[in-house]
């Protein structure tokens, strides 16, 4: 029977004595990066497993909930049903808001390798498919995420579709009169980029272009809904579009909002449509055609998947893909007649 390797075995590795490697496990503040990474290595190279710390052991074990932003709205919703199967499965969910970017999220995940983890869900954090892998291989534990599809057996992911959801909603603004649509999101950024390419696709199909001078990228903010909606208005009236399509509903009621500084009526002279189905869309003036996305459902599959990664050696990878549905409120309606 082959002997696991000992902490011993590390410092021989990393050319450091056994008190050098403990305080780099232990992330202690007087480690240099370069005797971290000496460590990291030889940890690597050898294979040593560190033995979990008496602080940390607990008869639940850790649910990490990586997130970037805790207030928001969409994220609140799905944190909500994750935390609802996680305890119902024994485990205790602990959130993480990340907030310093990649270095704080290695940061993080060095000093989760001596806890005993269930796994790790990410919400909203924008990495690659190749980053998620480079992390797996830092904490060694199931890892499942949200819109990032990963190629990886102990890492899944949940894909909102973006392209049909938007398509879908840009048929029902078609089939109301609709043909000038704009699109208002951060074309930075690639959901709101899967967004804009459903509205895109669906326009072709009725053989309609997108104006050009509808492609107006904002950040999600007050101040970006704003600018974009004065550069519309800036149009010639018979150019201005009858309906706007916003990236999420926190922009959609922004724009429900800046529209009314102009004196339009909704949806009598311009149609809005939002993307999430947050709680305050029921509740804006007037209520929000929107699409609804699962959120808490979502949450919960979220749990289901890190089990089965845990349970299971994939040898098939592919992603869960979520659709959202249209919900009609009063947001929308007929286009407008041509004055005159």
């Amino acid at each position: 029977m082959t002997k696991a390797p000992t902490i011993s075995d590390v410092a021989r590795a990393a050319g450091v004595s056994v008190a050098s490697v403990s305080r780099a496990l232990s992330n202690s503040k007087s480690v240099t990066d370069e005797l971290h990474a000496r460590v990291t290595a030889a940890v690597e190279t050898t294979g040593y497993r560190p033995q979990r710390s008496h602080r940390h052991s607990m008869k639940a074990p850790w649910l990490a909930i990586l997130v970037t932003d805790i207030v928001e709205q969409f994220h609140l919703q799905v944190i909500g049903g994750i935390q609802e199967q996680a305890e119902a499965k024994g485990y205790l969910p602990v959130i993480i808001q990340i907030i310093g970017g990649s270095a704080q999220l290695s940061a993080i995940l060095r000093q989760m390798r001596g806890i005993t983890l269930a796994g790790i869900i990410a919400v909203g954090l924008d990495l690659t498919s190749e980053a998620w892998i480079q992390h797996w291989d830092a904490v060694q534990t199931p890892i499942v995420v949200l819109n990032t599809p990963v190629s990886h057996p102990k890492v899944a992911s949940i894909l909102v579709d973006f392209e049909a959801a938007t398509g879908q909603a840009t048929q029902h603004l078609l089939d109301l009169g609709h043909s000038r649509i704009l699109y208002l999101g951060d074309y930075a950024n690639r959901l709101s980029a899967a967004e804009f390419r459903g509205i895109v696709n669906t326009l072709a199909r009725r053989g309609l272009t997108y104006p050009d001078a509808y492609r107006i990228s904002i950040p999600d903010t007050v101040e970006g809904v704003s600018q974009g909606i004065s550069r519309i208005m800036g149009l010639p009236a018979e150019e201005r579009p009858t309906a706007i399509f916003a990236f999420d509903d926190e922009v959609a009621i922004d724009v429900l909002n800046a529209l009314r500084y102009y004196d339009l009526c909704i949806p009598e002279d311009i149609s809005v449509v939002g993307f999430d189905d947050i709680p305050m869309a029921a509740h804006s003036y007037p209520p929000l055609t929107t699409l609804d996305v699962p959120k808490r459902r979502m949450g919960r599959q979220m749990v289901l998947l890190l089990e089965d990664l845990a349970k299971n050696h994939r040898t098939e990878f592919g992603a869960t893909i979520i659709t959202p549905t249209l919900v009609v409120r009063r947001s929308t309606g007929p286009a407008p007649r041509p004055a005159g």
